[in-house]
């Protein structure tokens, strides 16, 4: 005899059954073990780079050995617009508010002053 089901119980059924996703996580990657620069580095950097553009985030990030990867990984920002960020290419850089918060967690990863430097990049590039 096939079992009868009760209409609430076949309701409950097919909600578990909506919601229900198999999903696979992959493991979660912490944040990057660099210790932050000093403030002559950063200014000497700066200096450098004629000031805060994409050539300075691109001397810290190799002064804290940390590659494009490592900040793609973590950060979830595509490693296109990283190049692009470091190339200055505002071009191909997205709205004004995009680029900030992308700036915001690279500079928070590398423990850069946050918000002074996206703030300093983007009134460099005349974003402000």
């Amino acid at each position: 005899i096939p079992s009868v089901q009760t209409a609430a119980a076949f309701q409950e059924e097919e909600r578990q059954r909506r919601w229900h996703r198999e999903t696979v996580r992959t493991r979660a990657v912490g944040p990057l073990s660099v210790s932050s620069l000093s403030p002559e580095v950063l200014e000497a950097f700066e200096m450098d780079c004629g000031g805060v553009n994409g050539e300075y985030l691109r001397q810290v990030r190799r002064e804290l050995d940390v590659s494009l990867e490592d900040i793609a990984t973590r950060t979830k920002i595509g490693l296109a617009m990283l190049r692009y960020i470091e190339d200055d290419r505002i071009e191909d850089l997205p709205a004004k508010v995009y680029l900030k918060g992308y700036l915001s967690q690279m500079c928070r990863l590398m423990k850069l002053p946050v918000p002074e430097t996206p703030d300093r990049y983007l009134s460099g590039h005349g974003l402000r």
